[in-house]
């Protein structure tokens, strides 16, 4: 059993209890004490880092970073647009916008111009979108581009 199974598996099972005990089962001890150790266990796994691919968080995350690597218009253009936000943000901030704009270059202008938004391709791929990890790109390319520019 993968660990995403578990995950869901506690929260279905979490939600469960929830509904049985807002049905009128407040009283019982029983589900109540279940909540608890089904938060308490959904907490602990929410803290388990998943199994790292090629160095990034997840398959996708690489995936993207690869690709990005091998287009160089890509490659061109995000290093472009990030010597000109690496001028006006902040550290913090520059990464949240930056692996924000990466998002939306790669996912919104290329994929779902071509596919419908309500269907379970675009389900699919709304999954997968949601588990890259846009601001590990991003932290790579602000690194990369302060190496190359001799900035720390």
């Amino acid at each position: 059993m993968k660990l995403s199974d578990v995950i869901m598996e506690v929260q279905n099972t979490l939600e469960c209890e929830r509904k049985s005990y807002d049905d009128g089962a407040c009283q019982d001890e029983n589900i109540k004490g279940w909540i608890e150790a089904l938060e308490y266990t959904q907490g602990l796994l929410n803290k388990v880092k998943p199994n790292k691919y090629n160095g990034y968080t997840n398959k996708p995350t690489w995936q993207i970073m690869s690709w990005i690597n091998n287009d160089q218009v890509l490659y061109f253009h995000f290093n472009e647009i990030l010597s000109k936000m690496i001028v006006d943000a902040p550290t913090g901030k520059l990464v949240i916008d930056f692996a924000n704009y990466i998002k939306n270059c790669i996912t919104y202008d290329n994929v779902f111009n071509n596919i419908a938004q309500s269907s379970p391709i675009a389900d699919i791929l709304n999954y997968v979108i949601d588990i890259i990890n846009w601001e590990e790109i991003a932290e790579h390319f602000i690194d990369d581009y302060k190496n190359d520019m001799g900035v720390e």
